[in-house]
């Protein structure tokens, strides 16, 4: 799984969720209203 993170056009972060593909969250970015940019976020390696 990967988090993905749902932007804004300015770049504010509206909604942050964990998928297992990249379809799944593009599929997601349709019911985030105002989402215009989907970010994947990176795994800082901290458990």
């Amino acid at each position: 799984m990967a988090t993905y993170r749902y932007l804004d056009k300015d770049h504010n972060v509206l909604e942050e969720h964990d998928f297992g593909t990249v379809q799944d969250a593009e599929e997601h970015r349709l019911s985030v209203l105002g989402a215009e940019i989907i970010e994947k976020v990176e795994d800082s390696g901290k458990d």
